[in-house]
């Protein structure tokens, strides 16, 4: 799977969290309120001192709208959630960079009956600043997954899926398009009404298109609902392991190590909400190059009434860049990159048709690959509303 920037999926967390609302009433409801349709509408600027995440980057002021429809659905065995949103960006000092990407989602669930789930497409364009490579990249994205839950007996359930993506790069000299499919299955058991335990298996496949292949096994356990009184979420530890192939054979070495995957929240108040995340697992860059990658975030939010309230993230992690690929010179050490970010903010909410959020974030990365060192910060303002 691809991996987000670090500093940028931080922020974003923490801009989600502190502006979370109920949602607001539809523009158009048709069919006695079983469809409806939403419009949607952000701007916002920005300031990035590191536009490309490098150490010879430099900054700019940015200028961000967005415009998007959503269809929902109520009606009958299989509901349908559908968005089109179309994303704009323009820098002052980069206008190559500039961008117009949309984003089509659509998804079909089931949650009635003795078997539910979802199938769910999408299609998105995206123009990011990519840590692990040190530039800015541009793909179309391709994905396409289904789930399902289906009940054994009392206590006993099997959750599966299958997940289909495909990364297709704009600079084909400079990156490598990237194929995966991936599968597991999941046994859960009702302990009690607050908590359920889970053991399950995860396959997975990725293949660049530079003919280098890789087929991850996880094999996991874990905890949903209660974690310990007080703290809600989800919490699975295992162990997995990665085979790389490259088209010459020299890549080498099958790669093992443990995997987490985890989210909890504990609520102090009605108005004090801490949120933490963590995260261990393989990954591919969008150079071809696997990487072994940790991360953990903590948001804490407080709502001083219901138009305002203040939030603050700190996160940081590690990342280990495997194989020949993964040195940083020729026969020399793996390249290896830890960092730290933190954010501060400030959200208002007139109305469950207008928001605005101010930003500010910190990123450092240190790395033993010199143009993988840097620092950044950003400031950013964002309106959005919903109709």
């Amino acid at each position: 799977m691809k991996l987000m920037h670090r500093g940028l999926a931080t922020a974003g967390l923490a801009a989600a969290l502190a502006t979370a609302s109920p949602p607001a009433r539809a523009l158009v409801t048709l069919e006695d309120g079983a469809d409806k349709i939403f419009v949607t509408g952000t701007a916002g600027i920005a300031y990035n001192s590191n536009v490309f995440q490098n150490s010879g980057s430099g900054g700019s002021i940015t200028y961000s709208s967005s415009l998007g429809i959503e269809f929902v659905r109520r009606a009958g065995w299989i509901g349908v959630n559908a968005s089109l949103v179309w994303n704009f960006t323009e820098y002052a000092k980069y206008s190559a960079q500039n961008f117009a990407d949309p984003t089509f989602t659509t998804e079909f669930d089931k949650s009635t009956g003795r078997t539910t789930g979802a199938l769910t497409l999408i299609v998105q364009k995206q123009n990011r600043s990519d840590v692990d490579v040190n530039t800015i990249d541009a793909s179309w994205n391709y994905t396409a997954g289904l789930t399902a839950r289906y009940p054994v007996i009392d206590r006993y359930s099997f959750v599966g899926g299958v997940n289909y993506s495909y990364t297709d790069y704009s600079d084909q000299k400079l990156f490598s398009n990237l194929s995966q499919v991936a599968a597991n299955l999941d046994l859960y058991y009702i302990l009690s009404d607050e908590r359920d335990l889970f053991a399950g298996y995860r396959y997975r496949y990725s293949e660049s298109s530079n003919v280098s292949s890789d087929v991850d096994h996880d094999v996991y356990a874990g905890i949903s609902g209660r974690i310990i009184p007080g703290i809600n979420g989800s919490l699975s530890v295992g162990y997995q392991i990665r085979l790389p192939y490259e088209h010459d054979m020299t890549a080498g070495g099958t790669e093992g190590d443990y995997s987490v995957a985890g989210s909890a929240t504990y609520n102090f108040d009605k108005k004090t909400t801490l949120t933490g995340t963590l995260s261990k697992d393989f990954g591919v860059t969008a150079t071809a190059v696997s990487i072994d990658t940790e991360t953990a975030t903590l948001n804490a939010t407080y709502a001083y009434n219901a138009k305002y309230s203040v939030f603050a993230t700190v996160g940081g992690g590690e990342t280990r860049f495997l194989g020949v690929n993964g040195e940083v010179t020729t026969g020399g050490p793996q390249r290896l990159d830890y960092n730290l970010t933190w954010s501060v903010g400030l959200a208002y909410t007139l109305n469950e048709h207008f928001k605005a959020t101010l930003t500010y974030t910190y990123v450092r990365n240190w790395s033993n690959l010199n143009i993988a060192d840097f620092p950044g910060n950003t400031l950013s303002l964002n309106l959005s509303s919903r109709w």
